[in-house]
């Protein structure tokens, strides 16, 4: 692909999207970067293209037509380790981690915010303490930017990236098992608002939201904020049925299920439970814990 199209093509969407350089260059690059980007006179990196077009709700598959081959072999084995650690599927955690680590032995390359955020999760699911996966969270976060939830809630502030929303998410998690509910309730409202109210890709939304919606239902039952619970469990179920996503679904069908239970509507409660578990043997997952949090979705 010619530089000076991809360089038109951030443009254009920058344009459309209604933001300055200013504004969608910050965390990622300066914005004289930006500006030889989009003048031609310079060709982005994958992970500057990545997250410029996660910002702006484009396409991020267009960065693979410039990506180096060992990054993207380092990428693909982070997301495929990360997508074994969501489907829990243990018995092939440690294979794929010791394919990897000889592979990086055999090609060194700079840590990314993607290899942090892979070891954080990691080590939640190790059990190491909830502070020391906190900070490297943050470490993961900060490759990108320092913001905090009270400055990216406002409107007018930059996008997201994908990987900066998977972040945050699990930073909430860290929180509620820090049992500091009401911070991770913050984060999890915060994000809501803004799948809500950015234009965003259609695909990458469908990704996560479901995600973001199941932890916030969750810990709002906990708080007993039943009627609130439901509606969030109900919108997630949605999003999975529209957009065909099959992994959260039968999560938030049992957190709606226990929901109704709370509610004491009963026949509501055991109806939901049995398509819950008909989806759940079509994942062959027989006896799965619906009482935690979810960290990603793949």
């Amino acid at each position: 692909m010619a530089k000076y199209m991809v360089g038109d093509y951030i443009y254009d969407l920058r344009k459309l999207r209604g933001y300055t350089q200013e504004e969608l260059a910050e965390g990622i690059c300066t914005t004289s970067t930006l500006s030889k980007i989009e003048n031609g006179g310079r060709t982005p990196s994958p992970a500057t293209y990545e997250a410029l077009m996660q910002r702006l709700g484009g396409q991020t598959s267009l960065f693979s037509c410039f990506v180096g081959k060992r990054e993207l072999e380092a990428a693909g084995f982070c997301r495929e380790i990360l997508s074994i650690m969501a489907r829990n599927e243990t018995e092939y955690l440690e294979a794929a981690l010791e394919e990897y680590h000889i592979w990086t032995g055999e090609h060194p390359l700079e840590e990314t915010q993607l290899t942090l955020y892979m070891g954080a999760v990691y080590h939640t699911i190790v059990r190491e303490k909830p502070k020391t996966v906190l900070k490297e969270l943050y470490r993961a976060l900060h490759i990108t930017t320092h913001e905090d939830i009270t400055i990216w809630r406002e409107p007018d502030r930059r996008l997201l990236t994908y990987d900066e929303i998977v972040i945050w998410n699990n930073i909430a998690i860290q929180y509620k098992r820090l049992e500091l509910t009401g911070r991770a309730c913050d984060i999890w409202y915060g994000l809501k608002e803004y799948f809500n109210g950015r234009i965003m890709d259609e695909e990458e939304r469908a990704k996560m939201f479901p995600v973001i919606l199941y932890n916030l239902s969750a810990a709002l039952l906990e708080k007993k904020a039943y009627e609130e619970a439901l509606r969030y469990s109900e919108m997630g179920i949605r999003m999975c049925v529209k957009f065909g996503k099959l992994f959260p679904l039968p999560y938030l069908l049992n957190q709606k299920s226990r929901t109704l239970l709370a509610l004491e509507a009963f026949s509501d409660a055991k109806e939901v439970c049995r398509q819950s578990e008909l989806i759940f043997r079509v994942m062959k997952k027989e006896n799965p814990d619906c009482t935690g949090e979810m960290s990603i979705a793949f």
